[in-house]
């Protein structure tokens, strides 16, 4: 099963509020992408494999709140797999609960061993958001069941999405545990929502995996129309600390949230959000890109490549180090996909489309 990650379009920061541990507030359209989608001749939609399915269609709609009932997702039938097609991740019954991870990361030692202090093999899985999910679930089955444990199973993890990047991985990986406590019925939607936000501020958003405005410390989610989607996501090979990244931008510490940002978006930004004009929101940046590019010169300079062959708008992603970029068809994403990769042989780039 693959998992999704996400990019932010736009991220305003606000003050840091003394009534929520000293989170900041933010604003910020977080949009859903699947990694591998746009390929040669796949159509200006991007391609899914036959037989592939999204968490959503394997785990049910979560859209629609419905009970889904699959256990065990494997489809042999699915094509071979993008060049780098993300974070995937299998369920299945078993004897007793085990959780496994392949650590296929690509770049320095460093960034491969940040998850490798997570993963099973290393000193601090308590941090393994997927493994707090865990924990999650089955604080929840002693409180509400006759049973007192959960049903044994085991999780297998393909890890290829670096940390410290940006995309919400760890994140969208900690949401699909939630979603298969769903599936199996140990909880249902409401609890996952209830449960989302102690694992982190962006695991509520995957839990739907739509276009969406986040607000406040990621607690207020407006799902948002989308258009179309084709883009180019760099991978640099570099770590960014989230608590660095905030400390460096500085923001005062408020007592409470007196006032919302406000909505910094017009009716036309929406407009254009809406139809995939996305050259129309160039005045919107990411706060995180001064202090990040400050840390990261060379963060800089791959931005401007994106620009240069020709993406519409292009950014860095929350507070991580991925960058990206969006063009006006899959074609246009693909030739300077080809174009990056000539560029920069060394760093992984790979396309993505929205995740539908």
């Amino acid at each position: 099963m693959q998992c999704p990650c996400k990019i932010n379009l736009g991220l305003t920061v606000g003050p840091r509020l003394a009534n929520k541990n000293g989170l900041h507030q933010i604003y910020s359209l977080f949009l859903p992408i699947r990694l591998g989608s746009l390929k040669p001749g796949a159509g200006e939609a991007g391609a899914q494999a036959p037989g592939e399915r999204t968490p959503q269609a394997a785990l049910g709609s979560t859209k629609a709140n419905s009970d889904p009932t699959v256990d065990y997702v494997e489809y042999p039938s699915v094509k071979p797999a993008p060049v780098f097609p993300g974070d995937s991740i299998q369920f299945q019954t078993a004897d007793h609960f085990s959780f496994s991870s392949e650590n296929l990361i690509a770049g320095p030692d460093s960034i491969r061993q940040a998850f490798e202090d997570v993963s099973e093999r290393g000193p601090n899985l308590d941090r393994n958001l997927m493994m707090r999910a865990v924990t999650l679930l089955q604080q929840h089955r002693s409180d509400y069941s006759d049973s007192g444990s959960l049903p044994e199973f085991s999780i297998q993890i393909q890890k290829r999405i670096p940390p410290g990047t940006g995309v919400g991985a760890g994140s969208a990986n900690a949401a699909l545990i939630l979603l298969y406590g769903v599936s199996q019925n140990w909880i249902s939607m409401s609890h996952a929502r209830a449960m989302a936000p102690e694992l982190g501020a962006d695991v509520t958003f995957f839990l739907d995996n739509t276009p969406a405005l986040v607000e406040g410390t990621g607690e207020r989610i407006q799902p948002k129309k989308a258009g179309p989607l084709y883009g180019v996501l760099c991978f640099p090979g570099l770590f960014v600390s989230t608590s660095e990244a905030y400390s460096r931008l500085k923001r005062p510490l408020q007592q409470s949230e007196d006032a919302k940002l406000g909505s910094l978006l017009s009716d036309s930004d929406w407009h254009a959000i809406a139809a995939g004009e996305w050259g129309r929101l160039a005045h919107w940046t990411n706060d995180f890109e001064e202090p990040v590019f400050a840390m990261h010169p060379d963060l800089a300079q791959i931005k401007q490549s994106l620009v240069q062959t020709g993406a519409d708008y292009s950014s860095l992603s929350g507070s991580g180090s991925a960058l990206y970029g969006l063009y006006s068809s899959g074609q246009r994403a693909t030739e300077a996909l080809d174009s990056l990769k000539s560029q920069y042989p060394e760093l992984p780039f790979e396309t993505f489309a929205l995740w539908e």
